[in-house]
Formats: structure tokens, sequence, C-alpha cells
């Protein structure tokens, strides 16, 4: 199952609905799960999973798929996820939809996602607490530990954010902020 979703993502699959890709092509593909069955191994990911995801990472690393060796960029994205009825968390946004807000988090030479964080839909893309939050979650995932560390891109406003600045300086050893909108960056170490 977890081949599956490992081919659709290497084939370009953005959401679980692209297995319908591979399930289209059983002479090639065999037997693929189906959407609600991917979901449930998804869901079924425990601590003991994730430190076999890890170990994996640091095989894949150390084989050469890990960025330059002097800085590593880790990027945050969120962005706003309709949901056409009523889950768990979900709640209006500010554009006027419905859904969820998640933040993901990102190693910017690799695109490998290293974190994630599902967020009603009214929760602000300022929100500093959960930046640092998915930070501390996304180092936590490298295999392995830096010093020195490339701006660590938050966004053009979230950055921007005095409170997302200082809980920054606690949790990271060295760290910088950068906008895509302007050409100011702030560090300190």
């Amino acid at each position: 199952m977890v081949v599956d979703l490992a081919v659709m993502v290497a084939d370009g699959g953005t959401s679980l609905s692209d297995l319908k890709v591979l399930r289209d092509q059983p002479d090639l593909f065999g037997l693929v799960a189906s959407d609600p069955t991917a979901w449930r191994v998804l869901d079924s990911i425990d601590d003991q999973a994730i430190a076999a995801i890890n170990a994996a990472r640091a095989v894949a690393w150390a084989a050469g798929a890990r960025p330059p060796r002097d800085f590593i960029v880790v990027d945050f994205d969120a962005t706003l996820v309709t949901s056409h009825s009523e889950k768990e968390e979900a709640a209006p946004n500010y554009k006027k939809g419905f859904g969820f807000h998640p933040l993901h988090c990102f190693v910017d030479a690799t695109n490998e996602a290293v974190a994630a964080m599902l967020r009603p839909g009214n929760v602000g893309s300022n929100t500093a607490v959960d930046h640092v939050e998915l930070l501390d979650t996304a180092l936590g995932q490298l295999p392995v530990k830096t010093k020195k560390m490339d701006p660590v891109h938050v966004g053009a406003v979230a950055g921007a954010r005095r409170s997302g600045c200082v809980l920054l300086a606690e949790t990271a050893s060295a760290w910088g902020v950068g906008g895509r909108s302007s050409p100011t960056r702030m560090e300190a170490s």
C-alpha cells in the first residue's frame, strides 16, 4: 500500500485521488489500493512508522539525496482546503469559504515534506506558535543536525510578525526570516 503511494508521488501525484492513474493501469501496477484504504493507511502511521521513515530518509541522504552540506532551507506553505460538509475542526475562512487551513513544511532543495499541521479554516497565516511548533517537528525529522541554516522561509506576512521572530530565536540555534515580496531579511544567531 505504501508502495502505491510512493509510486503515485514519484509520478507527480499530489493527492490520494491521483492513485486512480495507477488503478487505471492494472497490467503495469497490479492491484492498487482504493482511496479510503489509502486514507486508513496514512491515518495508521504512528511513532514507530515515523522512526522508520526517518531511518529511510537518513539512508537516502547518506546516499547523496541530501541538500547542500553547508545549509538547509526549510520552507513553510499554507493553503485553504475546502470542505463540502462539516468535518471535525472545519471552519469558515477569510475568503468566505469553509474548511481547513493546513500548514506544511518542506526541505527546499529536495521537496521533501517533513511536517504538516491540519488547522481549522479560520486560523490565520500569522499564527507564530503554529510555525514554531511545525519548525520544531520539521527539524526533528531531518537526519542531520546543522548549526548553520539558510533562512527559514516563513512567508512575507508570517515572517514579519515580531512574535514569530521571538519564538524562532528561542527555538533555533541559527535562523533567518525571508519573504518573497520583500528583499529585506532579518537574521539572528
